[in-house]
């Protein structure tokens, strides 16, 4: 029988709430291709979904490998989204379009607001220092696009968190839950709002987070922590394009089997989201 005629998702499909027709509709970016991302990708290509967008500009290394589970030793060096592409496209795809973009995201902002804007949902998955994560969600929020960050406590190679913002007004944004920019001044942080993001071809991040984001150690995880946090991103997405709720914050201790979730407000004092209040 030849492979198009088979249908991959026939269990999938037996799922009482799922939506196969509508997962196979959605074109989703994963920015940023490591221990997350990597296991993000090969979720959604598993699950049909129509596009899937990898964003980064690194190259594998490798202390990468041990997390990063599109990679191999012998890829060591080669940049990321073009083996992330390959390797899908080779071993996880069965009906999607892979698409990588090997840019750094701030320096060719324009081509990541082109990006943003073309997709159903972002998953970020981008590494430290925090501002780059919250940059990318402030754009999310101008373009009205569903958003979920997921990552790993840096202190901790057993524990991360899913953050969860949405595409509706009168909901909690990324600063809300983080607080990423409660000391940047007035006339430095007005230019990064939601209604200016847009309008810049480049994004010197770097001015914000020397000067005032305080800097957090960066370390690394192990693949049971890296596919935990992907596997609830993957999740989040599935939920909230189904209409159905998602925790604003999830924490998770896999070291003592602990998981919390949160939902919340919007802050009233949020320096972001006060735009669309």
């Amino acid at each position: 029988m030849n492979s198009l005629n088979k249908d991959f998702f026939a269990k999938q499909k037996n799922i009482s709430w799922f939506n196969q027709e509508l997962i196979e509709k959605q074109t989703i970016s994963v920015i940023g291709v490591g221990g997350i991302g990597t296991n993000i990708a090969f979720q959604l290509a598993r699950l049909g979904v129509q596009k899937i967008i990898l964003v980064d500009n690194d190259n594998i290394e490798p202390s990468n490998l041990n997390r990063q589970s599109l990679f191999s030793k012998d890829q060591i060096g080669k940049k990321k989204t073009d083996v992330a592409k390959d390797t899908i496209n080779k071993i996880h795809n069965l009906n999607s379009e892979i698409i990588a973009y090997d840019i750094d995201i701030f320096q060719n902002w324009k081509d990541t607001i082109d990006i943003v804007r073309k997709s159903n949902f972002v998953l970020n998955g981008l590494d430290l220092p925090e501002i780059k994560r919250s940059l990318i969600s402030i754009v999310c929020l101008n373009l009205k696009k569903p958003m979920i960050y997921a990552g790993t406590d840096p202190f901790s190679g057993f524990s991360g968190m899913i953050l969860y913002q949405s595409s509706k007004n009168n909901e909690p944004c990324y600063e809300c839950m983080q607080g990423v920019l409660v000391d940047v001044e007035s006339d430095l942080l007005i230019q990064y709002s939601p209604k200016k993001i847009t309008q810049y071809d480049t994004i010197e991040w770097k001015i914000l987070d020397k000067k005032y984001v305080e800097p957090i150690q960066n370390s690394s995880t192990t693949i049971v922590t890296a596919l935990f946090a992907s596997t609830l991103a993957v999740t989040g997405f599935i939920k909230v394009i189904l209409g159905q709720k998602f925790p604003h914050r999830i924490i998770f201790d896999l070291y003592n089997m602990e998981i919390e979730k949160f939902f919340l407000n919007q802050r009233s004092d949020c320096r972001i989201c006060i735009e669309f209040q």
